[in-house]
Formats: structure tokens, sequence, C-alpha cells
């Protein structure tokens, strides 16, 4: 039995929190930015921290019939003010901003996925190609 929608879009959302306790040196912290935290930024670019809040969403339009799936895409991260309470701070040194959004689309093609956005920090454009879910 096959059940059509008048609107077939899907709302996905992940959600990742982290808190430390105790002094931490900085390699033990939270990485922020690159591709499996925010998306359109270098691994690190956002900083490291002790605590954090990383939220993304994607709105997917599933029903196409040359893409598999279209989505759009809008992602944030944030030290919660904790950069500071690491040992050695690497964040100040390498002038940090301790949070970073990111927005865009993209396109699954059977497992590949192609997106296309920019950067709310520095407004550079970016774009990835990766395979499987993110989630």
């Amino acid at each position: 039995v096959t059940v059509s929608a008048p609107f077939p879009l899907t709302l996905v959302n992940h959600l990742k929190l982290g808190y430390s306790f105790g002094h931490i040196p900085f390699y033990e912290g939270f990485l922020m930015g690159g591709p499996f935290s925010v998306r359109g930024y270098k691994s690190g670019e956002i900083g490291l921290s002790k605590h954090l809040l990383q939220s993304s969403f994607e709105v997917r339009y599933l029903k196409n019939p040359f893409l598999e799936c279209i989505f759009l895409f809008l992602d944030h991260c944030s030290d919660l003010n904790s950069s500071e309470q690491l040992i050695y701070n690497p964040s100040d040194y390498k002038l940090c901003c301790g949070q970073g959004s990111s927005l865009g689309v993209g396109v699954f093609l059977g497992n590949a996925r192609i997106e296309y956005g920019f950067n709310t920090t520095t407004l550079k454009n970016f774009m990835n190609f990766d395979y499987g879910e993110r989630y």
C-alpha cells in the first residue's frame, strides 16, 4: 500500500550537548567546526571548549523525479562561554569566536550527498561531497 502525503517534507534535528567536569587540558576539549560538527568550517576553526551545544536542522523534500532528496540545512555550535575554562585557552590564542553557524542546500544522489552553503562568521561559500547519512 502506497500512502502519498500532499507535502512530502521531513524535518531532521540533531542536538548534541557536552559537559566536562574538573580541570581538563585543551586537547581533551570539544572541537568545534568541521565536517562532523558545523559544515563550512575547518576542524577546530570555531574553537575548543569545555562545554558544548551543537544543533543541526534539515528540511528534506523527498519526492522529486530526478533527485532522491533535496534539503535545506542550518547548523549552529556554541562553546557556552567555556573556552576560557580550558587550561592554556587555545581559542583565545587562535582568536576563535566560540560560536558559529552555517546554512545551505544539498541533494542526495543515491548515497552520495552534495552540499553547498556558507558559514555565517566569515560569509565564505563552501561545497561538501560526502557519502552516507550525516546523522
